[in-house]
């Protein structure tokens, strides 16, 4: 007795036009996928970088730390909130002051102006402070 096991030369069941038919059918599918992502892409128009540009940046104020603890003016912060370390009143030291909000940061490059660069929102209110920029 030889059963549909024993036929070595039995061909096999017709897959193959379903597999064209499921390949087809995800090109379809990947086709109409892409072609609304270009759509909304279109409809949201370009995307925005997160961070300050260099004109923003310019434009927040840079002043001397001991010319802002005279006036008496230090918005409540004791510590820049970028890089946490305390704000020592020495003339050398700048700090930027965000339109908007008032909150203080570090002026050193790495400090401050490098926040800036990768977001526009205030570390400590969160804030968008080119909202309020007046740029020239």
């Amino acid at each position: 007795m030889s059963g549909p096991a024993d036929d070595i030369t039995a061909a096999p069941p017709a897959a193959a036009p379903a597999t064209a038919q499921a390949d087809a059918a995800d090109g379809d599918l990947a086709a109409a996928i892409y072609e609304s992502l270009l759509s909304l892409a279109e409809e949201l128009g370009p995307a925005l970088p997160a961070g300050a540009s260099p004109a923003q940046l310019a434009a927040v104020p840079r002043v001397p730390l001991d010319v802002v603890m005279s006036a008496g003016s230090d918005s409540g912060a004791h510590c820049c909130p970028v890089c946490l370390e305390p704000f020592a009143a020495a003339a050398a030291v700048e700090v930027l002051i965000l339109p908007g909000c008032g909150h203080m940061l570090h002026a050193a490059d790495e400090c401050g102006p490098g926040w800036l660069r990768t977001s526009r929102r205030c570390p400590t209110c969160r804030i968008d402070f080119a909202d309020a920029l007046v740029l020239p």
